[in-house]
């Protein structure tokens, strides 16, 4: 795929603090459209702050971050849901709640709205599922209705925490594999954190190794074949590097499924 001249976000040199101190500190990193990036790292290296930086949920205290994107066009998926799942809410009172503003959400929908929301569970597979109770769908069900959700507004950007947390390993390919065809198919870029290395690999196309800085940034064999990347989570074992313990056996790479 030919990368755009001209990146929907562009970070230079940003650093974030939370109480003070620094959590992230001079990273530069530019996210084109049509793009699959994976950010890894261990626990407490950053990874959800950048997010929320890249968000602008978090203000920087040095370098800075240009986003050449429309109003809704970045679509945030947290680990933690923006609402009470243990309301008797449907799909579509989800999704409305990116579409309408709270004071607004006791109202009917308009037929725009509507058709928004049909477009972008049509976009994650979800057709005809407007209706149905969020409470009683799957895990990777609910997964693809949060994400129906972001890209409900419009999104060009998706950020997305830990997607794949809390679901079963065929839900987990399920949810990743859609990621790729969404970029694949859109000018959608996706910036996904995640501890599952493997997982990740065999999807994305760039790869970001963060330790509060960067440590690793490019084409994700190349990550992954990395000094940085080993010294992180180990030699590699046999035909692929290590994802971390317990993470069962070596990582072999596919021949293809990347974006980006």
């Amino acid at each position: 795929m030919e990368r755009p001249t001209q990146p929907l976000v562009e970070l230079e040199g940003v650093r974030v603090e939370r109480s003070g101190r620094p959590v992230l500190d001079d990273v530069t990193l530019a996210v084109y459209a049509g793009e699959f990036l994976a950010v890894v790292g261990h626990n407490g290296a950053g990874k959800s702050t950048l997010l929320q930086a890249m968000a602008g949920l978090l203000p920087v205290s040095g370098g800075r971050i240009a986003r050449r994107l429309g109003p809704g066009a970045i679509g945030y998926v947290p680990q933690r849901r923006g609402f009470n799942d243990q309301l008797p809410l449907r799909v579509e009172d989800v999704l409305a709640l990116r579409l309408v503003r709270r004071t607004s959400l006791l109202r009917r929908l308009r037929p725009a709205e509507r058709a928004a929301i049909a477009a972008a569970l049509e976009m994650v597979g979800l057709t005809g599922f407007e209706r149905r109770p969020f409470q009683e769908l799957s895990g990777g069900e609910q997964q693809r209705v949060l994400l129906a959700r972001a890209l409900a507004g419009g999104a060009r950007l998706l950020l997305l925490d830990e997607p794949e947390a809390a679901l079963d390993l065929p839900a987990q390919r399920q949810l990743y594999d859609l990621l790729v065809r969404l970029c694949h198919a859109s000018t959608l870029a996706c910036v996904v954190v995640s501890h599952d290395v493997g997982l990740v690999s065999s999807h994305a196309g760039r790869m970001m190794l963060l330790e509060g800085r960067v440590r690793a940034l490019g084409p994700t064999p190349e990550v992954l074949a990395s000094q940085a990347l080993q010294e992180l989570y180990g030699p590699p074992e046999g035909p692929g590097p290590r994802t971390g313990a317990g993470d069962g056996p070596p990582l072999v790479l596919p021949a293809s499924g990347r974006a980006g």
